[in-house]
């Protein structure tokens, strides 16, 4: 009889991945109020200490100030991002045109990469002024926020 060891491993990774379950955010306007969407979207994580860096990006520079802005052609719409998590706790609000990083966030989902069990874990909440969107010229406005989960 001749008997052989072998021995099984495997290194796991820290992971981080960011889900928007809805996709792409729409905004409605309604006369006689803001425009706001509240979307949630999920972060995972298998890090045991769920620790990391949240920072999001808004693509278009505005003509003049500091809020981010949605572009149809030349013309330009003020808007806000607020980013929360899921219990409504703020994280960093009215975030600029220049983006903002929030280190160090906890709160990821670790049952499921998708947050199918477990529950989305953050979310934007998008507003558009009324007074904005009466002094805006008509046109279909949009800009690119870029969201990125970083494991620290």
């Amino acid at each position: 009889m001749d008997r052989r060891t072998v021995d099984v491993s495997i290194t796991v990774p820290e992971l981080v991945q960011l889900s928007f379950p809805a996709g792409d955010i729409d905004l409605t306007y309604a006369d006689g109020s803001d425009s706001v969407v509240t979307e949630e979207f999920c972060v995972y994580s298998n890090q045991a200490s769920v620790d990391f860096d949240i920072t999001v990006d808004p693509s278009n520079a505005p003509s003049s100030g500091s809020a981010p802005v949605m572009k149809s052609g030349s013309n330009e719409l003020a808007y806000q991002i607020d980013l929360k998590k899921a219990d409504g706790t703020s994280i960093s609000a009215n975030i600029g045109h220049t983006g903002a990083t929030a280190a160090n966030q906890g709160d990821a989902n670790q049952v499921s990469k998708t947050c199918a069990s477990g529950g989305n874990s953050h979310e934007f909440i998008i507003t558009v002024l009324e007074s904005n969107i009466e002094a805006a010229v008509d046109g279909s406005y949009s800009d690119t926020v870029n969201v990125t989960i970083a494991a620290n």
